[in-house]
């Protein structure tokens, strides 16, 4: 194993700094702020699963994962008792009930159960083969909605119910530029779905366009980074649908 155990994140960007930008092993580890060793495990690893830059489409962190690290990737399945999960899901609709006190009941029903953080994860794992959730907004309102949150000190709630949404849609993207506060927000909520949920944003703005939209350069790069990589673009032409729709409603002269 590798001196450093690094987030699938920074191992994307190591295997990008090599076959994109051409860097040693030695440059890398100053970009990353790794050391030199860490950077030629990961490597050796990626070499070994035949995994190159850009990575296929459709491939998931948790492929990425299981590719770099199978002797440590097999399926986790439960080995103690759980609790029927849909049963926990209508208990969390009853005002007061929380995961923390179902837990308390489960881990007294099962005193050798697993601990809260696991139950967590199972019950999310559970919920999200359930009805996925999604969300839209554009752009502008969402940008509203996170400095109304920091003014009223919602603001790490606010995040973590975006970051649980399986799918986030923003429209207007980058019609209006982006300020440093801007896209700072706009960062956060990126980086907390960042290989874990799915984003969509429609825009009107080329994407070659994006990086001016956004006033600070080094949040662009981080903002752009984690949206145009391993990203489905899909181009429409044509008129536009009000226009066109407009047309339609006109009578007949």
């Amino acid at each position: 194993m590798a001196q450093e155990r690094l987030t699938l994140r920074k191992i994307r960007e190591i295997l990008r700094l090599k076959e994109e930008a051409g860097l040693s092993n030695r440059a890398i580890a100053r970009v990353c702020k790794i050391s030199n060793s860490t950077v030629g495990e990961y490597l050796r690893r990626a070499q070994e699963a035949e995994l190159h830059w850009p990575f296929p489409e459709g491939l998931s962190e948790d492929e990425l994962f299981r590719k770099l690290f199978p002797e440590t990737s097999r399926e986790s399945t439960p080995e103690r008792p759980l609790p029927d999960w849909e049963t926990v899901r209508q208990e969390l609709k009853h005002k007061g009930v929380t995961l923390k006190l179902l837990w308390i009941e489960y881990r007294d029903r099962y005193p050798d159960g697993y601990g809260y953080t696991q139950f967590c994860e199972y019950y999310r794992k559970w919920a999200k083969t359930q009805s996925p959730t999604v969300r839209y907004f554009r752009t502008s309102r969402l940008l509203h909605a996170l400095g109304q949150a920091r003014q009223e000190a919602s603001y790490p709630s606010f995040l973590r119910s975006l970051a649980r949404t399986d799918l986030l849609i923003l429209d207007d993207w980058m019609r209006d530029e982006l300020t440093p506060a801007n896209a700072q927000d706009i960062l956060e909520v990126l980086d907390d779905r960042y290989g874990q949920a799915a984003t969509i944003v429609a825009s009107q703005m080329p994407v070659t366009d994006w990086f001016a939209q956004i006033a600070n350069p080094t949040l662009a790069d981080a903002i752009l980074d984690r949206l145009v990589h391993n990203a489905y673009r899909l181009q429409l032409v044509g008129e536009s649908q009000r226009k066109l729709r407009a047309i339609r409603s006109m009578p007949n002269t």
